[in-house]
């Protein structure tokens, strides 16, 4: 049996040669042989028909997936390849923290999953991935004990190395790249938007009102700004005493506004408030901002003039919020636009 591991990138690259080792030491009592191109390819031989042949003699292939391949063609190619030939096991993409876009080439084949954010899921999901492949291999020589027992000692050491990789990728830094916390490959989410609003700094009862108040331009963003996913943190949060904790806030709200197009940022007050921070990392990464407030005067000083010097960024004042929901829904996605 010979295992074919796609992959395309920096990142995919790494995970892949994590996969050969985490897969080597699942089979090692059996007749396996897997092939990645970055170490299998011996010194001097012409690379493509090296990869020509293993396409051709492999019986299954691990197509790994990152958030930053997902479009790329030369894993659609592999895949695609071996897919054609009635003799190959499987075609398994392996899809690292992230999603296959639609109607890709790889749609049609049952994913496998990889997400810190469900890490009993995941193993789960990967037990039964050695399950599967042992089976369509038709491989006897480790009993499922034998198997369970193989994988709690690789597995550990499979999660570490990914861990690994992850870290080692996320400290470097190219000549002239910007790193931007929190760290990751985010990708953008299209037709998305932040709502922005105060809550720490509010007593019970007026962050109750501003939180009612939110509901009625949630529905106007998402029915006539075009607008098709939406975050507010305070969906979640009923009443300040369900505030999360400020680190966890940070990184959540910070990374889902990197993922935004847009975000809508309510000031009413001059009030200290994470707002303002929200605000200068929205500014940095250049999304398009439409800020209410009751006076422009009392943001703070870089900001009264924000709008002037800054094309992404609106500033309107409002003395009721009915003001607010009118002026959204008489303008709708053009508010959004440079």
């Amino acid at each position: 049996m010979r295992i074919f591991v796609s992959w395309s990138g920096v990142h995919s690259k790494h995970i892949a040669r994590e996969l050969k080792v985490f897969l080597k030491r699942m089979f090692e009592n059996e007749n396996l042989d897997v092939f990645m191109s970055e170490e299998d390819i011996p010194s001097g031989r012409f690379w493509f028909e090296k990869i020509k042949e293993e396409l051709n003699s492999s019986g299954c292939a691990i197509v790994c997936v990152t958030g930053d391949n997902t479009s790329a063609p030369w894993i659609y190619y592999e895949a695609g390849a071996l897919a054609a030939r009635r003799d190959v096991v499987s075609v398994i993409p392996f899809l690292f923290k992230t999603d296959l876009p639609a109607h890709t080439p790889l749609s049609p084949f049952h994913n496998v999953r990889y997400n810190d954010d469900d890490r009993q899921a995941t193993e789960k999901t990967l037990r039964k991935m050695m399950g599967d492949i042992k089976q369509g291999a038709g491989f006897t020589n480790s009993t499922e004990k034998q198997m369970d027992m193989l994988f709690n000692e690789a597995y550990p050491d499979f999660v570490r190395g990914v861990k690994a990789v992850e870290d080692a990728l996320n400290m470097q830094m190219e000549e002239g790249q910007i790193k931007i916390f929190p760290a990751g490959r985010d990708k953008l989410i299209r037709h998305s938007v932040f709502i922005s609003a105060p809550m720490s700094g509010l007593s019970e009862e007026k962050y109750i009102e501003l939180r009612e108040n939110v509901q009625t331009i949630k529905e106007i963003l998402l029915n006539h700004c075009g607008f098709e996913w939406l975050r507010y943190v305070g969906d979640g949060i009923a009443a300040t005493a369900d505030f999360d904790g400020a680190v966890k806030a940070l990184r959540e709200n910070l990374r889902d506004i990197k993922q935004c197009e847009a975000m809508v940022v309510l000031y009413p007050d001059n009030i200290k408030s994470s707002v303002l921070l929200e605000i200068g990392y929205a500014i940095a990464l250049s999304k398009r901002i439409v800020l209410f407030t009751k006076s422009k005067e009392k943001l703070p000083f870089m900001l009264t003039q924000a709008d002037v010097a800054i094309p992404t960024l609106k500033i309107f004042e409002y003395r009721q919020f009915s003001e607010i929901r009118r002026i959204l829904s008489h303008n709708g996605k053009s508010l959004f636009v440079d």
